[in-house]
């Protein structure tokens, strides 16, 4: 996802406005409007989706665990990436650099596409369909030192998807059409939303924060990320005729929404869905607010792009409304635990809010987050989610349950 995670401030305006005449209020109106409405799609599917995909036992659909060192370098990869990008336009043509481009993200397109529409393709086969089961499986060395490199599952269904995903990649590869870039934009955004997991919200803090930042300076203080959009001819990036109801399927003033601003959002709008069903309430509070928060942000920044012509950073309106919403429902909660709300404890380490008062002997509570104790008071092993990251006046760095239990 680096490519599409270079652009994720890349929300702007087609090609010069200057060759062609002003798109008409009702165009720009129809335009935006389908890029919200696009951009909603697979955050909103790409979650649920997560849900089933995190407890998934198939190694094929493992999703990736973004931890807190990842998510710290993102920027910094990006950054290299973009201006890299942007380097390589300047120096090289353009032409061939596309092509070597359109061929990685043809490869890449029909399989996240075959793997976009897998669960809805598999209702419309009979129930008689003959269907075999395959596996692809690569190892390196051999005996006990054999190891895994590639482990994929499929079957008859999974085959018969990659063919019409082909046939989408055909014609997105001769034609460029917009319709076939944008069913690659949605089906890559979906499968990083769904395969793409924050271990915390403490991480998901660290990425948006640090993307903040280098989406002010590489929107508004260069013109590099937006030089790029334009060049970059792939799929990494939504667009939408402005021009639409004059020309029809033919028309090329084209609005535009980078993939990172889909993505990026949506795995922390991902993480609080699976928070909201943890907690077993039936109720998905924390993911309803973010949601309705980065409507509201993404509305905004499409406005402000509007009325000053320029392109906006997406997390400057919208990311930080995506997590506020969570963090004050997490500070309303009347509970405290170490003179702390236990929703914003519950919510910081990812451990549902009713675990905290149910003491160590709960089955979830010892196996709710691995790996983050690092006090070596603690009794709890490496399995208790509340350790070592809160500096308390009474005891220093221990483990809230122990200083809890002695105050």
């Amino acid at each position: 996802m680096e490519e599409a995670a270079a652009h994720n401030g890349s929300a702007g305006a087609g090609p010069a406005a200057a060759a062609r005449p002003p798109a008409t209020p009702e165009g720009m109106a129809l335009a935006y409007g389908s890029l919200v409405l696009m951009a909603l799609l697979p955050i909103f599917f790409g979650a649920l989706r997560s849900v089933s995909c995190a407890k998934s036992k198939n190694s094929s659909e493992m999703p990736e665990t973004i931890t807190s060192r990842d998510a710290a370098r993102f920027p910094i990869v990006a950054s290299c990436t973009l201006l890299g990008l942007y380097l390589f336009f300047k120096i090289f043509s353009q032409e061939y650099i596309n092509l070597l481009l359109s061929m990685y993200f043809f490869v890449l397109g029909i399989l996240a596409l075959s793997h976009t529409i897998s669960p809805m393709m598999n209702r419309f086969f009979p129930a008689n369909f003959p269907n075999k089961q395959y596996q692809l499986l690569f190892t390196e060395g051999s005996g006990e030192s054999k190891e895994e490199i590639v482990n994929y599952e499929f079957d008859t269904k999974d085959l018969v998807c990659l063919a019409l995903s082909s046939v989408v990649g055909v014609w997105y590869l001769l034609r460029k059409h917009w319709i076939a870039n944008n069913l690659f934009g949605l089906a890559f955004s979906l499968n990083g939303v769904e395969l793409l997991h924050l271990n915390n919200v403490s991480t998901g803090c660290i990425l948006l924060g640090g993307l903040f930042i280098y989406d002010v300076f590489w929107v508004f203080g260069t013109n590099v990320m937006v030089t790029v959009a334009k060049s970059f001819e792939a799929p990494i990036k939504l667009v939408f005729p402005q021009d639409l109801l004059e020309k029809g399927l033919e028309a090329d003033n084209f609005a535009m929404l980078g993939l990172g601003d889909i993505v990026i959002p949506g795995i922390f709008i991902a993480l609080l869905l699976r928070f909201d069903i943890s907690l077993k309430k039936n109720t998905h509070t924390y993911f309803y607010t973010s949601f309705v928060a980065y409507i509201f942000g993404l509305g905004l920044t499409i406005f402000i792009m509007h009325i000053f012509k320029h392109a906006q950073c997406l997390p400057v309106p919208s990311l930080p409304k995506a997590s506020v919403p969570g963090w004050s429902r997490a500070l309303c909660r009347t509970r405290t635990l170490a003179g702390l709300p236990c929703g914003f404890v519950a919510l910081w380490n990812q451990v549902p809010s009713s675990v905290l008062q149910r003491g160590p002997g709960s089955p979830y509570f010892m196996g709710a987050v691995s790996s983050l104790c690092r006090c070596p008071q603690c009794v709890h092993g490496t399995s208790c989610p509340l350790c070592c990251t809160w500096s308390l006046p009474a005891s220093g760095s221990r483990c809230l349950w122990l200083w809890q239990r002695e105050k």
